[in-house]
C-alpha cells in the first residue's frame, strides 16, 4: 500500500483549486480551498480563504457560519462571535449559529446565557447538543443525559459523535 497516495491525492486536489480559482476567481472556490486548509490543519490559510470568499461573497450566510467556526477553533472568540452574528443577520433561521454564539458563550461569557443561547437555534441537532454541553457544565447531568437521549432518539446520531470531543473540551 502507498502510503503518499492520500498526500498526492490532496496535493493535487489543492493544484486543481489553484486552477480553477484563478480561472474563476470565484468564492466557492476559495471556501473549498478553506476547507481543504482546514482539513489539513493549515487553520490560519483556511481563515484567510474563508475571509476572501466573503469578501466576494458578502451575503452568503454559511459562509460567516464557517468562519465563525474556524475563529472558535483558532481561540479567536471575538472574531468568532462577529461572524456568527452577522450570518444570523443575513438568515435569522439559519441552524448552527446560535449553537456557535453559546460555545463562545460558554467557554468565555457564563453557563446561563450560553444555554439561553442554544435554546433559541432553530435546528434541533445543533440545539440539543448545545443544550447536553452546557447542562453538563451545569452539573445537570439528568437534563444533559435528555438531551443527548433526544438525540439519540430522533436519529441524531452525528450531532451526538460530535458533541464528543467538544464534550470532553468542556467536561467540568
Amino acid at each position: 500500500m502507498d502510503t503518499n497516495q492520500p498526500r498526492l491525492e490532496l496535493e493535487g486536489a489543492e493544484l486543481s483549486l489553484n486552477k480553477a480559482e484563478l480561472q474563476l476567481g470565484s468564492a466557492s472556490i476559495l471556501r473549498f480551498r478553506s476547507f481543504l486548509a482546514h482539513s489539513q490543519g493549515r487553520l490560519k490559510e483556511a481563515i484567510g480563504f474563508h475571509e476572501q470568499a466573503i469578501t466576494l461573497d458578502p451575503l452568503f450566510a454559511s459562509s460567516h457560519s464557517y468562519l465563525s467556526l474556524l475563529f472558535y477553533s483558532a481561540g479567536q472568540y471575538e472574531k468568532a462571535l462577529v461572524s456568527a452574528q452577522r450570518a444570523l443577520e443575513l438568515n435569522p433561521q439559519k441552524t448552527y449559529d446560535h449553537f456557535s454564539r453559546g460555545e463562545v458563550f460558554l467557554a468565555q461569557v457564563g453557563l446561563e446565557e450560553s444555554l439561553a443561547e442554544v435554546k433559541q437555534e432553530p435546528g434541533p441537532s445543533w440545539s440539543l447538543t448545545g443544550e447536553a454541553l452546557v447542562y453538563h457544565a451545569l452539573g445537570r447531568e439528568p437534563d444533559s443525559n435528555a438531551a443527548l437521549t433526544q438525540l439519540s432518539l430522533r436519529g441524531l446520531v452525528r450531532a451526538r459523535r460530535q458533541c464528543g470531543p467538544t464534550w470532553n473540551h468542556f467536561a467540568v
